[in-house]
């Protein structure tokens, strides 16, 4: 999240500054005058300007970079960074339980009216499965980021001088940007092994951290999530299977990129075990990983089928569509 920033100390303290136009006669002046009863308190008087503004800024200091896990890890260990306790980052949070809470409560009773429609045998709207889809990963995503802080508009400041460089950052630093490979791990959400936090300002929008060697716990778990998930939600929209279309060649455009979204992950790991063996076998080189490429514009294709007719499919509902769940039939009553 680039939680932990480093900093450059300005050239003088903010007590320094303050002394200084102190000593120039703007004793008085509300910038710079001392709030407390004591002198080394060392508080700024609240006065809505951008001097005293500027002057916290500059005590601050200047932000250099996010920190990596590796640097974070190693000023752990020697003590020089310790972190937050968990008051500070729920401080920090723009989100509590209550609006988590809400938000799935609301999703899942999305979900329920879907169930419901389908145990009514009322149709569901293309529209409907789509969105479907996506609420089942809104609460998964709910599910393991409920203790991750929300909005965070200020990092843990560092300041100091780093070691050098482990080994896993010069790897990322020597790391080759194939496109070919690029593609797949945008798809699989390991993308982060292209970046190197030190020469950036901010963390990357969709950094997913680092990862290095061919294969190791991270990289499998992220793949696995990926053709898991990509695989469920591709399924979902089976239910549109059999959903009244405008046309045949919609209902087959639907059923294609439904059989695409479903295929496309396990086909990926079945072609990767099936290229590497051939490239172990016969001693090649990655060559036969750009077959690979070709699978992510494919689910990608899918995925935008289905929006589109979900969207054109609304112009033309059939009249089940609009009836709404008799949920008193759902419960015993006389």
């Amino acid at each position: 999240m680039g939680g932990f920033h480093l900093f450059k100390r300005s050239q003088g303290s903010l007590r320094d500054q303050i002394e200084a136009i102190q000593r120039d006669g703007e004793e008085n002046h509300p910038l710079v005058k001392l709030s407390g009863a004591e002198e080394g308190d060392g508080r700024l008087r609240d006065a809505p300007n951008n001097k005293a503004t500027r002057l916290l800024e500059e005590e601050a200091g200047e932000p250099v970079h996010p920190l990596d896990e590796f640097d974070v890890c190693r000023l752990i260990d020697t003590g020089k960074l310790h972190f937050p306790p968990s008051a500070e980052l729920l401080d920090r949070c723009k989100s509590d339980g209550l609006a988590k809470f809400l938000v799935i409560v609301q999703t899942l009773w999305f979900i329920a009216q879907c169930i419901a429609r389908k145990v009514s045998k009322l149709p569901l709207t293309e529209l409907e499965v789509v969105t479907l889809g996506y609420t089942l990963l809104t609460v998964g995503m709910y599910v393991v980021w409920w203790d991750k802080p929300y909005r965070v508009a200020f990092p843990v400041r560092v300041y100091g001088t780093l070691p050098e460089r482990t080994e896993e950052q010069e790897w990322l630093m020597l790391k080759s940007s194939d496109w070919s490979e690029m593609v797949v791990q945008y798809a699989s959400g390991t993308q982060g092994a292209f970046v190197e936090l030190r020469s950036v300002k901010r963390i990357p929008m969709f950094h997913s951290g680092y990862i290095k060697g061919e294969v190791n716990i991270r990289e499998l778990a992220g793949a696995m999530t990926t053709i898991i998930v990509g695989t469920l939600f591709g399924a979902v929209h089976f239910l549109g299977w059999s959903s009244p279309f405008p046309s045949s060649h919609m209902q087959f455009l639907w059923r294609f990129a439904t059989i695409v979204m479903t295929a496309v992950p396990p086909a990926a790991v079945i072609l990767t075990l099936i290229t590497a063996s051939i490239e172990v076998i016969f001693d090649l080189d990655n060559s036969f990983t750009y077959s690979l490429v070709l699978l992510p514009p494919l689910y990608l294709a899918g995925r935008g089928i289905t929006i589109v007719l979900a969207l054109v499919t609304l112009a033309s509902l059939p009249l089940e569509a609009y009836r709404d769940v008799e949920w008193s039939n759902f419960f015993p009553h006389i």
